[in-house]
């Protein structure tokens, strides 16, 4: 399916995801859930703990995700994300990294992934 979209989801320590011929998706966003189609219009935003979900030619799939950061640009979907829940809740309680440093860490993060120098 050449039309669809990449959806490319990873963490400061690898890429859970990096696919092609994606026909939707939704993600949680901090003011509610938000659905990607082919075509939808670039933007930059913040997602919340919650199922990414996303459709391709095998069907469904999800991950259950600690909240990141989403960038939609053209036909390509990015997901930058702190991990998936259920394998790194025990690790961040154990580590115990406050909010502000998991998100700090993920913004030097995206920008570096980006190109950008932080």
């Amino acid at each position: 399916m050449p039309d669809g979209l990449g959806l490319r989801v990873w963490t400061p320590s690898e890429t859970l995801v990096d696919g092609k011929g994606v026909i939707g998706i939704t993600a949680q966003l901090t003011d509610g859930e938000i659905g990607l189609l082919p075509g939808h219009t670039n933007l930059i935003a913040e997602t919340v703990d919650g199922l990414l979900r996303w459709e391709d030619q095998d069907g469904w799939h999800q991950l259950d995700l600690f909240g990141g950061i989403l960038r939609i640009q053209d036909k390509q979907v990015y997901l930058f994300t702190g991990g998936i829940r259920s394998e790194t809740e025990d690790l961040l309680r154990e580590v115990q990294l406050t909010e502000d440093t998991v998100y700090d860490r993920l913004a030097r993060q995206l920008m570096t992934g980006m190109g950008y120098e932080p």
